[in-house]
């Protein structure tokens, strides 16, 4: 699709409601994305530039400038991806073939990207040995703003601009998409395989084969399209003619802390687990119990439910918190220390 061609958008009815109008500049659109509340929507292109546009205002992007003016989301080559976060349009990214990722902080209101602050930067960006060809946000319930980008062999997730861990494949990646809670990633590859992982952890939880040659999509199929609970269902599909759905169980995530946890133990009923380690905050949920020091904003020891929804968590006691806890026993009565 070239610049100097209208972008129509239709409508789930197939129904056109708007156009974004063209010019006459030579440019090929190659990275669309909407943002979550279908008010925006961003294009890069092969000369590097992005632009976003406001739904309704077809005259010219609401941010970034049209040729042969410099856009002011601006890469040093072609845009393969772009994408908003799901739930604050004013974080957008880009995935370029200039090795690197970027994400920009823009002002929905005027127009212009967010000046740089003690708060804030204008940009992020995040380099790459090769050419990036996905970027996308995860917003996981203890972490709402992750970033995954792929190149090459690699999936990476990244905390901040030197921070990662990565996913590899033994070849070049060709799609990665993850779960609606963001816990859960499925990459597809020319290997011929799809795998499945933890957004926390870079060991696969399921390698999908039987496909005959490369899988070139993977992504998790809404809940409604087959699958027991605590299952995920992957839908993929491959150059050997074939569309699969593959059945996945899905490990359940009980805690997650920013601290380490270095023992648990399960209660003799099986109905709750104790974990132990380091001082976590409480973050409001519950209090110190009668045994505690009295400090209500920390505990080194949580009770977890082992049934009902995950993340579930009712500290008992705000034990001691220094030293950390190395470990936890629990007696017979479910009486712990």
């Amino acid at each position: 699709m070239s610049i100097q061609d209208p972008i129509v958008i239709v409508s789930a009815a197939r129904t056109p409601i708007g156009g974004l109008l063209g010019d006459d500049a030579l440019a090929t659109v190659t990275a669309l994305g909407f943002s979550g509340d279908g008010q925006w929507l961003a294009a890069g292109d092969n000369k590097g530039a992005a632009r976003v546009w406001k739904r309704g205002q077809t005259d010219k992007p609401f941010i970034g400038s049209m040729p042969p003016a410099a856009s002011s989301l601006q890469h040093a080559d072609a845009i393969r991806d772009i994408g908003f976060h799901p739930s604050e349009p004013t974080l957008l990214t880009t995935a370029s073939d200039d090795h690197t990722t970027r994400v920009w902080s823009i002002d929905l209101v005027t127009g212009l990207l967010i000046p740089n602050s003690a708060e804030q930067k204008t940009q992020h960006k995040l380099q790459h040995d090769r050419s990036v060809q996905r970027t996308r946000f995860v917003a996981r319930v203890d972490d709402q703003f992750r970033l995954m980008t792929v190149s090459d062999k690699r999936v990476y997730f990244w905390t901040d601009e030197a921070t990662r861990d990565e996913r590899r494949h033994d070849d070049t990646v060709t799609d990665a998409n993850v779960s609606a809670d963001g816990e859960m990633l499925v990459t597809a590859s020319n290997d011929g395989t799809a795998r499945v992982w933890s957004s926390r952890s870079s060991t696969p939880i399921a390698v999908l084969r039987g496909h005959r040659n490369e899988v070139t999509r993977a992504f998790f199929a809404p809940s409604a399209a087959g699958g027991n609970a605590g299952q995920a269902t992957v839908i993929t599909t491959s150059t050997d003619r074939t569309l699969r759905r593959w059945r996945v169980q899905a490990p359940r995530l009980l805690v997650a802390e920013k601290t380490w946890i270095h023992s648990a133990v399960v209660t003799p009923d099986g109905q709750q687990a104790v974990v132990c380690g380091e001082p976590v905050a409480l973050g409001g949920a519950g209090g110190a119990g009668s045994g505690g020091t009295g400090d209500d904003k920390t505990a080194n020891c949580l009770v977890v439910p082992l049934t009902g929804s995950p993340w579930a968590r009712r500290p008992r006691e705000a034990l001691r918190p220094d030293p950390p806890i190395s470990t936890v026993s629990v007696s017979s009565a479910s009486r712990y220390t």
